[in-house]
């Protein structure tokens, strides 16, 4: 069970947008994310968080129910926490219009 203060990746993307991060999406977060070794990048592990992010507290895991083609599948969803909040923050500030 995700805690409360967690966020979407996209949610995440759009705070990031937000305090000044330049053209920072959902998609290329997502890019960003997998090319830096923050979430894996294939088959079953594509945009889940890696063993390394997991250790590091910067994310957490809801499984949820998706029917697909009449058939319900639990699909996984990646959540930001508030301490991987913080974190990427702090790597984007550099980014940040000043």
């Amino acid at each position: 069970m995700p805690s409360q203060k967690c966020v979407t990746v996209g949610e995440l993307a759009d705070g990031l947008s937000k305090c000044g991060v330049p053209h920072m999406g959902r998609n290329r977060l997502f890019s960003w994310l997998r090319a830096s070794g923050y979430l894996g990048s294939i088959g079953a592990t594509w945009n889940t968080p890696t063993q390394m992010s997991l250790e590091l507290g910067l994310f957490e895991v809801a499984l949820r129910t998706v029917r697909r083609n009449g058939v319900d599948i639990i699909a996984p969803t990646t959540l930001v926490t508030s301490a991987g909040q913080e974190y990427f923050a702090r790597v984007f500030e550099q980014y940040e219009v000043r």
